[in-house]
């Protein structure tokens, strides 16, 4: 079986704290994910920030369904897919850090599928997950920064 693991890393001059919030406003993902057609967020804590969420997800023309669990740190969002049809284990997180040039996110992915992959798929599934971070994430944190300071 295929499995993925992807650590890639940004940084940029969005504030920690920003940065916390951007990735909190999961409904805002397909915006950055070109894979997430449509998230939806189940369940929050009580600081407004996801605990559950589920998405419409699509790679290769395949559409899944994911259930997503969330949990928080004052540095870090961790998250495990609970139910898809095509993969068997998924997990995540992005790690924020301040950084001489203002914050570094670190983004860890792990992924199983349910069925053997053949191997380029899996190396595009991971160029994917570090465009999305190194491009669709960057751009969007800067898209969020400038709409909290309007």
């Amino acid at each position: 079986m295929s499995n993925l693991e992807v650590e890639t890393s940004i940084t940029t001059a969005v504030d920690a704290a920003s940065v916390l919030r951007a990735l909190a406003a999961l409904e805002r993902l397909p915006e950055w994910s070109s894979v997430h057609r449509k998230v939806v967020v189940d369940e929050v804590d009580d600081q407004d920030r996801p605990l559950r969420a589920h998405a419409e997800v699509s790679l290769f023309g395949r559409t899944d369904h994911h259930e997503y669990v969330y949990e928080w740190g004052d540095d870090e969002m961790r998250w495990d897919t609970t139910r898809s049809a095509h993969l068997a284990q998924q997990r995540g997180s992005y790690l924020v850090c301040p950084d001489p040039a203002g914050t570094r996110v670190i983004f860890r992915y792990y992924i199983q599928p349910r069925l053997p992959v053949p191997g380029f798929m899996v190396r595009v599934v991971q160029r994917l997950a570090v465009e999305s971070i190194s491009k669709g994430l960057a751009g969007y944190l800067d898209k969020y920064s400038t709409e909290l300071r309007s």
